[in-house]
């Protein structure tokens, strides 16, 4: 998942595209900024450190695009998941990142949507991330702060950590 946008992504595509893997490039079907990033982070580890490939991705692109005299080049949340595990980030090169909220506790969620159909399938562990909180109550929805990245592993344990981009290498 990807909601944001790389400045003047027109300009940097073609250098973002040869940056992905080539055993990888023949699985890019279109032109958009969010097919390119997720191609490119699988092609810098995002299968086996998605973070860390998160971190590598915004370096590539922030760094193509300074060459390029771009200014604000990221503003993204960015989210992946292996099927257990959930890694989301927060983050934008310069201004306010788009927000991103992660819920605290799911009974209270159950008792303001009490007629939402998913949300009775939902554990004591489970944790739900969204880009705007179902409600303004203290304490359900606290906000993923700007250039952090989260981890959400199995019953509902979630670790926050700063997000850096690292240039390429």
């Amino acid at each position: 998942m990807h909601n944001g946008y790389i400045a003047h992504f027109h300009l940097l595509r073609r250098e973002l595209m040869l940056g992905i893997a080539p055993e990888l490039f023949a699985e890019v079907h279109g032109s958009t900024d969010t097919e390119v990033a997720f191609h490119l982070a699988l092609t810098l580890g995002l299968e086996r450190q998605p973070v860390a490939a998160l971190e590598r991705t915004v370096g590539v692109i922030e760094q193509t695009a300074r060459r390029y005299g771009i200014a604000g080049a990221v503003q993204a949340t960015f989210g992946v998941s292996d099927g257990e595990s959930v890694w989301v980030v927060r983050y934008a090169t310069d201004g306010p990142a788009r927000s991103l909220f992660a819920s605290a506790d799911v009974d209270s969620i159950r008792r303001l949507h009490p007629d939402h159909p998913r949300f009775p399938r939902l554990s004591a562990d489970d944790r739900l991330i969204v880009s705007e909180p179902f409600s303004d109550l203290p304490g359900v929805w606290p906000e993923i702060a700007e250039a952090t990245a989260v981890t959400v592993r199995p019953g509902g344990l979630l670790e926050e950590r700063p997000f850096t981009p690292q240039p390429a290498g």
